[in-house]
């Protein structure tokens, strides 16, 4: 599959306020794939997005256990998945991965688990995590895929952490979307390890720039079509 994934660019000219917005042959390509699975009936939709085509792997880097994909890439897929209405939490684990850090031990060991699909991951940026010396406490709330989430990724005190659900209690929100489960994640203690060190100067954290935690919000709550997700709150 990963002839499906390769981000060849076409030339574009800036200068002359011309640019070339056209999907590569492997991205129609990759389009395709994905519109055939969703459209397939037999099997486990996760297992089959996970285990055929490596979704939840094309932002992952390729060392890591991923394909290196571009935003592009995640985009189309991510689109088809939204245009089926498939209830599964790809858009959840992908921008999740997106955070981690592989120069972190932790993070270095996270990616392939999350590439594989093997473990569902889910972003709390939104709430008031503080890390002490015995774990991180707060609240985070409304929380995409929290439900069933194995691990979440968690701004807290300066840092991002990976903690394992299974140290949070969970409130499930009711929502008009039924494809996307949202829930409050409480934390008290809960342990968890740093997967992206967060400083002033660090444009990939949520604290240290406005700009993607905006772009992360933006694609958690708008659909494919360009409808604020937040209706359907």
């Amino acid at each position: 599959n990963r002839r499906l994934f390769a981000t060849g660019r076409r030339p574009a000219q800036t200068r002359g306020l011309t640019m070339d917005f056209t999907f590569t042959p492997e991205q129609d390509d990759l389009r395709a794939a994905v519109r055939r699975l969703l459209a397939r009936g037999d099997g486990p939709l996760w297992t089959k997005m996970t285990g055929e085509l490596g979704l939840t792997a094309l932002a992952v880097p390729a060392g890591h256990g991923g394909f290196g994909a571009s935003w592009v890439e995640v985009a189309i897929a991510l689109e088809e998945v939204g245009a089926a209405l498939a209830p599964v939490p790809l858009l959840a684990t992908v921008t999740a991965a997106a955070c981690v850090d592989p120069a972190t031990p932790a993070g270095a060991a996270l990616l392939p688990a999350l590439a594989a699909g093997d473990t569902v991951a889910t972003l709390a940026l939104d709430g008031n995590c503080v890390a002490g010396p015995d774990g991180l406490t707060g609240v985070v709330t409304h929380v995409l895929d929290g439900d069933a989430a194995d691990v979440a990724i968690v701004a807290a005190t300066r840092a991002l952490y990976a903690v394992p659900l299974t140290a949070a209690r969970r409130t499930v929100h009711p929502t008009l979307d039924q494809t996307r489960a949202q829930a409050t994640l409480e934390f008290t203690d809960a342990k968890g390890a740093i997967v992206r060190h967060v400083t002033s100067k660090d444009r990939n954290g949520p604290a240290g720039s406005p700009g993607l935690h905006r772009y992360i919000w933006d694609m958690r709550y708008t659909d494919a079509h360009g409808v604020d997700g937040g209706t359907f709150l």
